[in-house]
């Protein structure tokens, strides 16, 4: 019907090689109709072609279809000094695409970019009973689980993925959200077995963090009405899952000194006048200093 087809946007890896930033579902449709794996459903106009694959097509009709072209938009590599530069200008790239219609989480537009084995595992460990009840996120799929905010948009995924990043501090640079672009995109090159040890790094994590705090995890204490929050907070968060994590060793004597730990964190929150462990702060600094304080108080807990 020559109606053109929006166009696919490349990015020139090497010369004469691209990788597809936008148009995969095209492309990918387009092989799939030509290897006559797809029949065409749906037409309003010529509908008596419904039903038929290409080479059950009539041939004007073929020859028609393969006269069209798609057009492109290519970034070329000289747009770019490195390959962490790549990276950021095509995830802007993609941004700009496919944000105007339906605002996509930073989360989301991840997981389109950087799809592997690492975001198989974020995806994984989101479902996770202790972490999914920690955040008040059903469990089980039903209309309750697709509506909560953090499950619609992925933010549980993205909790999962701020656990492993904030363990690797030392990187940290450009905002969090941009630390967590690239560690994602760097854990494109994950074997295997490093995929195996982070994912049993968070299973021992949160499952310690049960066995301590029960279903009070992640959630700090209010001493205004002396009990614990109804609501968990991602900077606690933070600190409680990176600062066990560096105490695996130790877990066991942790879980035996829970009451202990719980005091420890209690006189911990009520020195907090920064708010560091509900929000306050977003600086790397800020992070650190979070972290290193409950990794402190975890630390004086073992020692006795």
């Amino acid at each position: 019907m020559n109606i053109p087809v929006p166009p696919i946007i490349l990015y020139e890896t090497n010369y004469n090689t691209y990788e597809v930033i936008d148009g995969q579902q095209r492309i990918t449709a387009i092989r799939d109709f030509y290897d006559n794996k797809l029949q065409l459903e749906g037409l309003e106009i010529w509908e008596e072609l419904n039903g038929r694959k290409y080479q059950e097509l009539p041939s004007r009709i073929q020859a028609g279809i393969d006269r069209r072209s798609l057009s492109s938009i290519v970034l070329i590599t000289e747009s770019t000094s490195n390959p962490e530069e790549a990276m950021f200008l095509k995830q802007q790239a993609f941004e700009r695409i496919n944000t105007g219609g339906v605002s996509l989480s930073k989360q989301e537009v991840r997981n389109c970019l950087f799809s592997g084995n690492f975001n198989n595992l974020l995806i994984e460990l989101a479902k996770n009973q202790i972490f999914a009840k920690a955040w008040g996120i059903p469990s089980k799929k039903s209309p309750k689980q697709t509506e909560n905010p953090l499950y619609k948009k992925m933010e549980d995924v993205e909790l999962v993925l701020r656990f492993f990043a904030l363990r690797d501090m030392d990187n940290f640079k450009y905002g969090i959200t941009k630390f967590l672009d690239k560690y994602m995109w760097e854990s494109g090159e994950l074997t295997p077995e490093d995929i195996e040890q982070l994912k049993d790094i968070f299973l021992r994590t949160i499952k310690g963090g049960s066995q301590i705090y029960g279903d009070n995890l992640f959630k700090p204490f209010n001493f205004k009405l002396n009990k614990w929050m109804t609501k968990a907070y991602k900077a606690y968060y933070d600190a409680v899952m990176v600062g066990l994590s560096n105490h695996l060793d130790d877990i066991d004597t942790l879980i035996a000194r829970k009451t202990l730990v719980i005091e420890a964190t209690k006189e911990l929150l009520r020195a907090d006048k920064d708010k560091l462990f509900t929000g306050g702060g977003k600086s790397k600094a800020d992070i650190e200093k979070r972290i290193q304080l409950f990794d402190d108080m975890l630390t004086q807990v073992i020692k006795g």
